[in-house]
């Protein structure tokens, strides 16, 4: 067993389509099948259902999914800390960004960063959500930029930016006559809506609910073509972060600003961490991003 083999079967896991997952890694469908089949032969397991429409994994296969996380989570770790030891050097900080939200703050980060603080000190990747959980508890990193507090019992956390969210519609809908609109008037709006794995999904549930109305989301993807799709053909809304609204066709996309919508982004740490200069460098720089850039 290689990591490749366990990196194959994480994005299988996560795309759910062998197609979709050769795409991504990129090998053949045929190459995949043969890897993920001989994974089956040395655990001697079953890992997903045969002969199911949709690809769907069996009770071994998602223990095994977990697995591969964890391992390529310690693998990637090991790396990292093999190429500071390689240059002579260990990171004093260490930070990590959600996934989705470093894009909030890059390029003007690390450019600035560089200009401002002692980069030579400072490690910084990004992880999904659950992942820095764990690395924090750990003590992989010093601090998570995320977009909520996973814990108040455990972590503490300090906020960088209140982070406004807009829908992009097609210039055929109503709506792309407004500039502002508060949710409620999306009560009667078909949503699709990119990536539920990201917090601005569980924000845009719990505000909808918190104004009476239960969302109706016609369409969950993580494909970009497949949500432009529906919105060019006016089946739906979308709603985006302020670093993704200039990658869409003005031409053939509105936006329009949320009022009562906003996604809390803070730097969260473990409650006993004692904040260091550094550190709190770093969130200062951040915030100072953030109130230039996320308007």
């Amino acid at each position: 067993m290689d990591y490749r083999s366990l990196r194959y079967f994480v994005v299988l896991y996560e795309t759910r389509s062998f197609s979709k997952a050769a795409d991504t890694i990129p090998m053949t469908v045929q190459g995949l099948r043969k890897s993920i089949r001989l994974l089956e032969d040395e655990l001697n397991i079953t890992l997903y259902f045969r002969g199911n429409e949709q690809l769907s994994f069996t009770k071994a296969g998602e223990l095994f999914f977990q697995f591969c996380v964890n391992e390529l989570e310690q693998y990637r770790e090991m790396l990292d800390t093999m190429d500071e030891l390689s240059q002579g050097r260990r990171a004093e900080l260490n930070l990590a960004f959600s996934t989705g939200c470093f894009s909030l703050f890059a390029p003007q980060f690390p450019v600035r960063m560089q200009e401002s603080i002692d980069s030579g000190m400072i490690s910084y990747l990004t992880r999904p959500e659950h992942e820095i959980v764990k690395g924090l508890k750990a003590g992989h990193y010093d601090y998570g930029i995320m977009w909520t507090n996973p814990d108040p019992d455990l972590f503490a956390c300090e906020t960088v930016a209140d982070v406004p969210l807009s829908i992009i519609v097609s210039r055929k809908n109503e709506l792309a006559k407004e500039t502002h609109i508060p949710i409620s008037r999306l009560r009667s709006e078909k949503i699709v809506f990119f990536d539920a794995k990201l917090q601005p999904f569980q924000t845009v549930e719990k505000a909808f609910l918190l104004n009476g109305i239960q969302p109706n989301f016609c369409y969950i993807t993580n494909e970009t073509e497949v949500m432009l799709c529906y919105l060019k053909a006016n089946l739906g809304i979308s709603f985006v972060l302020p670093n993704a609204i200039a990658l869409y066709d003005k031409s053939l996309f509105h936006v329009v600003r949320i009022d009562d919508v906003i996604t809390p982004l803070g730097a969260c740490y473990l409650k006993q961490h004692r904040i260091k200069a550094e550190e709190k460098s770093v969130i200062d720089l951040l915030k100072k991003i953030a109130e230039e850039n996320i308007q």
